[in-house]
């Protein structure tokens, strides 16, 4: 009975939850049809093409959700009223998207007239009356004429500019009045030429074609505001009706609910009065058979429980287990001694134990001590190394920007290099720190993978050269182009490994593979494989080499350099984000890294490779090198053709305009063997293109060089190899900011008057040099106190850079006062070399608005002081052609 019940219940609820999804559908499409009219009045306003793509969409979602309702109907008892209402719906929701297409084009067309017409028309009229105005000499009442027309015709310019914004009818006829006012001036006052004439001519074309531009946008207006509104309406009927119908059938369903309830209370109550009875004579049958011996083995227990001895009338043996139970009672007894004895025992074993965690106490108090201790050891540590990195990386800086000989600025570049080494090795221990301490958090913020991919292969590319490498990183072309996690760790990542893989391998190739398996809508499991032909590990290395200040062997730190720090702290950040690391070696073979995480992919849906139009794609690969990634070409043409080399000359595509051909061409030797092919494919006018390896580095210059083709080297990222698609079509392409990355800007300058607070000489003058720069005046306080001094007489600074660590007021101090003093609004941004969490907190508590860590680097200093002081005009490219590097220098 009580499965039974449950049935019915949860049928109910879900026939209910059914009706409701039906009336949350039905509300959806009322709402989504008075969005659909919303942005049809706004296009009527403003023709945005945003307008209709938003239009589209909400379109697309009404025609989901007309399809989810007619697929949860078709169940129904009233199946075909849904459907029929659907149907109608359908009907109508199609005829608004097809008026909607007319109200675009008569749109469209009114604006083309306007422009090519009616506007140019003015501009000649004009023209004409300046030029007749000119050639002649003109009476004082010919001249007045002139300009009487001029002003007429001016006038008349900006009534039709006027009836664009706002269709009135009563512009018509001043528009009208206004070019007759024209035409009477000009045939009485003005003397007859051939150009007046024509001019006489244009006016009366003038007028016709604004009598067809006002037809053309009452033609649109009609539809928008009867035709339109009326499917509109019609729909918003239909919707009404079907909420209608899906109430009354959930008060249906609620009614059965009800009696269902009611006859399930029936049969509980049935069973209630047979559960009564049965418990009753159970009671009755355990009290003779169960509590009566109880009580007779209670009273015996109790004996035992005060320390005495086993009644002898209770010994006697007995017919029923009440005897057996006092021959185990006395068992029983001796063993309660043993007990005691035990328990004596325990006693003095837990008194040890609590010895034991008293000094365990202690331990971990000093072992926390010692912790707390080298965190302020790593801060000051860093706070000490950073404060001097900052003079001499900023001293540095400035002098390469001076006029120097070749020899001195090799010497100050390989200067900047060892204090950018030293720079990233203290980085490396503060993570390391950090992550120790629990105090590193993973952020979860949108980014994008093709900068991140591109800032990699900078990063990897030239010392892979330098060596002679072949790299090659490919990435699932599939990848969403957003992606929602921590892009500065995943860099981390990526960097550490892929580094790693350059530095222990001397010769051979690297292979980077950027792949991932859908786990939902939302999510991702990114999968990053690195593999080299380096000098690999054998087993005992494997085990230790995620350890911290640890590598292969000592040797290995000799050759190669490093702190050992790298594959730790990639190990711990992989955890971090719930992830798992693996790596499989031998000695001389290589090394394959393997990285799995979690990443969210948000509400995109655009992947990371995508031309935006179909493509014809023929492909030869005479040694099977593998130069052009097979994914890469089916996600563009999954028809794609794979050519032999004897079939390359009698090939054609059927055309030409959409279709290229590419060629992996891996070094000299099957360059020749290409020679003749090529030749022969460039007269076809085939569109052509060249994949080469990373080495040998000179090929593509000589490729391209000898038959003036697109070619492309590894390694490359799906949009250079997107952008090397497009430009062996011949497609002309339209550069965002975000894709001219690599071309040179002209240095923002800001707007503003900067209070530099800073005790160390040198870093004042690397700071001031540095403000010079961005175009700011400033002032310089030596400490805390002398900058709220300054302020506090002279309240005329939009910012204050405030050093942390100061004698006499240090930055903390100094901050709290101010804000004390009323300066709320004031911008105050701390300078110091410490880098912890803490330090940014404790900055910020003190009233801080910013935080930058030293050494100071130009372009954070740009960014965050951008943040709050005006800038000049903005940065503009620098003009004139470029040629965009697709790969290293190598490639364009």
């Amino acid at each position: 009975m009580s499965t039974k019940n449950q049935e019915t219940f949860l049928a109910g609820i879900t026939l209910s939850q059914q009706t409701m999804d039906k009336v949350g559908l039905v509300q959806d499409l009322e709402k989504d049809l008075l969005d659909i009219q919303r942005y049809v009045l706004i296009f009527k306003q403003t023709a945005s093409d945003s307008v209709i793509e938003r239009f589209n969409l909400i379109q697309d979602k009404i025609n989901t959700n007309l399809s989810l309702l007619h697929t949860s109907v078709e169940s129904d008892e009233q199946a075909t009223v849904y459907i029929d209402r659907i149907t109608r719906m359908r009907a109508h929701l199609d005829e608004y998207r097809n008026n909607f297409e007319s109200v675009i084009q008569g749109r469209s067309r009114r604006e083309r007239l306007f422009e090519d017409n009616i506007e140019i028309q003015f501009e000649k009229n004009l023209a004409k009356l300046e030029a007749y105005q000119s050639n002649k000499n003109l009476s004082e009442e010919e001249s007045r004429a002139v300009l009487a027309i001029s002003l007429l015709l001016s006038e008349a310019h900006s009534h039709s500019l006027e009836y664009l914004l706002t269709p009135d009818p009563s512009i018509i006829n001043e528009f009208d009045s206004l070019l007759l006012q024209s035409k009477e001036i000009l045939n009485n006052s003005l003397q007859d030429t051939p150009s007046l004439i024509m001019m006489d001519t244009n006016l009366s074309k003038l007028s016709t074609d604004f009598k067809q531009l006002t037809q053309i946008t009452r033609g649109y207006l009609f539809l928008i505001n009867v035709v339109m509104a009326g499917s509109a309406n019609e729909f918003l009927y239909l919707t009404r009706e079907l909420n209608q119908l899906v109430t009354e059938n959930q008060q249906r369903i609620n009614a059965e609910i009800i009696q269902s309830g009611k006859d399930a209370q029936n049969r509980n109550s049935l069973f209630a009065v047979i559960s009564v009875a049965l418990a009753v004579l159970t009671a009755l049958f355990f009290t003779y058979r169960v509590m009566m011996p109880i009580s007779e083995m209670t009273e015996l227990f109790k004996t035992l429980a005060s320390g005495k001895g086993i009644n002898k009338a209770i010994k006697k043996r007995r017919n029923n287990e009440i005897g057996e139970l006092a021959v185990a009672a006395q068992v029983f007894h001796e063993k309660n001694k043993q007990t005691q004895e035990l328990l004596e025992h325990s006693k003095n074993l837990n008194a040890q134990q609590e010895v034991l965690n008293q000094e365990l106490a202690i331990s971990k108090k000093k072992a926390e001590e010692a912790l707390a201790t080298k965190s302020i050891f790593l801060a000051n540590m860093s706070h000490e190394i950073r404060t001097p990195m900052n003079g001499i990386i900023g001293l540095v800086d400035i002098v390469l920007k001076s006029k120097l000989d070749d020899k001195q600025r090799a010497n100050l570049e390989k200067v900047t290099y060892s204090t950018h080494i030293l720079l990233n090795l203290i980085n490396g221990i503060l993570d390391f720190s950090k992550i120790e301490a629990g105090k590193l958090d993973i952020e979860k913020i949108k980014f994008s993978p093709r900068s991140m991919f591109e800032n990699l292969l900078a990063n990897i590319s030239t010392k892979g050269n330098e060596k002679n490498l072949n790299i090659q990183f490919i990435v699932n072309p599939l990848l969403p182009v957003e992606l929602i996690g921590d892009p500065m760790r995943i860099n981390q990542i990526l960097l550490n490994l892929c580094t790693n893989a350059v530095k222990f391998t001397r010769n051979g190739s690297v292979f980077i593979n950027i792949d991932f398996t859908q786990l939902d809508n939302q999510e991702i499991c990114l999968k990053i494989s690195v593999k080299d032909t380096g000098i690999g590990m054998d087993e005992t290395q494997l085990t230790s080499i995620f350890n911290p200040f640890t590598q292969a062997d000592e040797s290995t730190s000799r050759k190669f350099g490093g702190t050992g720090l790298g594959l730790t702290i990639v190990k711990q950040l992989v955890e971090l984000m719930h992830g798992k690391i693996s790596v499989e070696s031998k000695v001389n073979s290589g090394s394959h890294f393997q990285v799995e995480f979690v990443v969210g992919t948000g509400n995109s849906h655009t992947r990371i490779m995508d031309l935006g139009f179909d493509v014809n794609i023929g492909h030869v690969s005479i040694n099977d090198s593998g130069l052009t990634p097979l994914t890469y070409l089916n996600s563009l043409d999954q028809d794609y053709i794979s050519l032999e080399l004897a079939d390359l000359d009698d090939f054609e595509f059927q055309n030409n305009e959409k279709s290229l051909l590419l060629l992996d061409i891996d070094d000299i030797k099957t360059h020749k063997a290409l020679n003749q092919h090529i030749a022969t494919a460039k007269e076809k006018g085939m569109n052509i293109g060249l994949v080469t390896n990373t080495q040998p580095s000179t090929l593509p210059s000589l490729l391209h060089k000898k038959w003036d083709l697109p070619v492309l080297s590894h390694p490359f990222t799906p949009r250079q190899f997107t952008l090397f698609m497009l430009q062996t079509l011949g497609v002309e392409l339209q550069y965002n900011q975000q894709e001219l990355g690599q071309i040179d800007t002209v240095s923002e300058r800001l707007s503003g008057h900067v209070l530099l607070v800073e005790d160390n000489h040198i870093n004042q003058i690397v700071a001031c040099e540095m403000l010079t720069n961005l175009g700011l005046t400033f002032d310089v306080a030596e400490d805390g106190h002398q900058a709220v001094t300054k302020i506090v007489n002279s309240p005329q600074y939009d910012i204050v850079l405030m050093d942390i660590q100061m004698p006499i007021m240090d930055g903390y101090e100094a901050t709290k006062q101010l804000r004390k003093q009323g300066f709320k609004d004031l911008v105050i941004c701390g300078l110091s070399a410490n880098a912890m969490n803490s330090d940014f907190e404790l900055a910020y508590a003190a009233g801080m608005n910013d935080y930058i860590t030293k050494p100071i680097k130009p372009q954070m200093l740009n960014h965050v002081l951008g943040k709050y002081l005006p800038s000049e005009p903005k940065n503009s490219l620098v003009k004139g052609d470029f040629t965009l590097q697709i790969e290293n220098e190598s490639t364009t």
